[in-house]
Formats: C-alpha cells, structure tokens, sequence
C-alpha cells in the first residue's frame, strides 16, 4: 500500500497534502480538477484566512499573493438599528482574502512541482470510488464536502435542526471601488448580513461582497438577478440594510462599481453521522446493509 489518499483538492486537501509531503510522508491527492480547471472555473466562494492559518502556509512554504491590500488589520460591526449598534476593531494578525482560483491552483503547484502525485479524476468522487483507491492506501482523508461527503458521512437528523437552507447566498467581486484594507461586517436584522472585504483577484485588489439572505426575506431576490444587474440591485438594498457600507461606498467613488464575477447558491447548516467500519468488515461502511451511511 502507498501512503496516505487525500480526496478533495480545497485548502483542507492541499495544506494537508503539502504537510505530509514536508514531512516526508507518501501522499497522493484525488482532485477533480487540475490547477487549469481551477483557474478557469467559477467563484468558488468568498473566503478570508486568519492569522494562524497564513503562519501554516509559511511554514509550508507555500505563502501567496500577500498584496498588502488585501491584508486586513480592522474589522468594522454594523447592526441596522434605531440607532444602529456599531464598533470597529484593530486586528492584532491580520487576515486575509484572495480569490481561491489563484491560491488553490497555486497550493497544486508546489505540490505536484515538489513531487507529489495528483490524480484527477474528472468527476466528483462518490462512495464506490473511494472504497476502489483507498485499496491502495494504508489510510483515505476525505476532505471533500459534495457527493463523497454526503454519502459517507449522511445528515445527522437528531443533531440537525434544520432541513431547510437558512441563507441564500449571492457573492461577487467589483471593481472600481477601494475602500482600503478593512473587513465590514453588516446585519440587518431578520433579513440577513453583507460583508465586504478586499480580495486579491486575477485583476488586481477588488471588493469582495458577499449577501447573506435570510430566504423569503427583502434581500434574496438579489440572488435571482441577471449577474449584470446586480451591482445595481445591491447598491438599492446597501442603502436600506447595510447603510454604513453604503455611505462608504458612495464615499469611494461617484458611481456604482461593475460587476467582475457573481455567484449565488443557496446554504445548509448540519451535522454529519460519523461511520464506524464493522469488525472485520469492509473499509468502507457504506457497502453493508443498515450501516450508518447506507442510505
């Protein structure tokens, strides 16, 4: 058997992949996508990084693009109200934010460029697939959330309240507005949060905004919109839900930014059941009848 298998290629796959390759530990990486698909693909999400995880990356070697524009050092609270709840907040380690179809595909780089082996396999993985690799492995780490993750580990009903989506989110990059280095953090209660935060990006330091919309509520219908009449949409619902933001926006430029990339897509909160492989049974519990992840 070679090693340790990894099935996911997100930042949980990678830094571990690139850990155990620092520490001389056989790995190989199952990523659906190569680091040119990655490049290409689709906003993945709005992710920042705190400190403790941009000293993980140095001491793997594999820190990137650190545009002191996209490092955040404040983080500024608003909760819509009468008068409204604010503060702002010095950040002893600053965070940071960076489109993940630059740093993914980068992590993939120094993995496979210091001889790691990468297998892509086209498609998302599903249970039979890591029962066939993990026979080549002395251990399988899935660190992919979508189908390999919800066959293996399925909802734990009595630990999930919700079987719904709580939030319906809409996250785009604009361009032309430089609102400096800060993290903004707005709620409007009963309706949702926005969040503005500078994003390394392809085109330089951007604005990553990114709407948080409780469903049903004032703020989704902007999930639903042509991408290019979403700046537009949420410049009108900044104004009502989000006004500090607002006002800084309108402070940054005398017109609204364009629209560089928008995603939505809707959001669940849940627990997962952990497997447990039957004595002596197979790896994978998903292949006996009445397991916890037969479903």
């Amino acid at each position: 058997m070679a090693g340790i298998g990894i099935v996911g290629a997100g930042i949980s796959g990678l830094t571990l992949a690139l850990r155990l390759q620092q520490l001389g530990v056989e790995a190989t990486l199952y990523s659906e996508q190569d680091a040119a698909s990655l490049r290409s693909g689709r906003l993945p999400n709005t992710v920042s990084r705190m400190g403790s995880t941009l000293a993980r990356e140095r001491e793997l070697g594999s820190a990137h693009y650190r545009d002191p524009g996209c490092l955040m050092g404040s983080a500024e609270l608003s909760i819509k109200g009468d008068p409204p709840l604010e503060f702002l907040a010095r950040i002893a380690e600053p965070f940071h934010a960076v489109d993940f179809r630059l740093l993914l595909p980068a992590y993939l780089d120094d993995f496979t460029g210091r001889g790691g082996e990468v297998v892509v396999t086209g498609e998302p993985a599903d249970a039979a697939r890591v029962d066939r690799w993990s026979r080549r492995h002395e251990l399988m780490v899935v660190t992919a959330g979508r189908r390999s993750g919800a066959e293996l580990f399925p909802r734990d009903p009595a630990r999930s309240p919700f079987d719904r989506p709580q939030r319906v989110l809409t996250a785009g990059l604009y361009g032309g507005l430089d609102l400096g280095p800060m993290f903004s953090y707005n709620v409007s209660p009963g309706c949702g949060e926005i969040l503005r935060m500078p994003m390394m990006t392809r085109g330089g330091v951007v604005s990553g905004v990114l709407v948080e919309a409780v469903p049903g509520g004032p703020l989704e219908p902007l999930s639903r919109m042509p991408a290019a009449e979403v700046a537009g949409g949420l410049a009108g619902l900044l104004a009502e839900h989000a006004p500090r933001l607002a006002e800084r926006w309108r402070e940054a430029s005398n017109c609204w930014a364009r629209t560089t990339c928008c995603r939505a897509r809707s959001r669940r909160s849940f627990a997962r059941r952990w497997p447990s492989c039957p004595a002596g049974g197979s790896r994978w519990p998903s292949e006996t009848p009445g397991s916890p992840t037969t479903r």
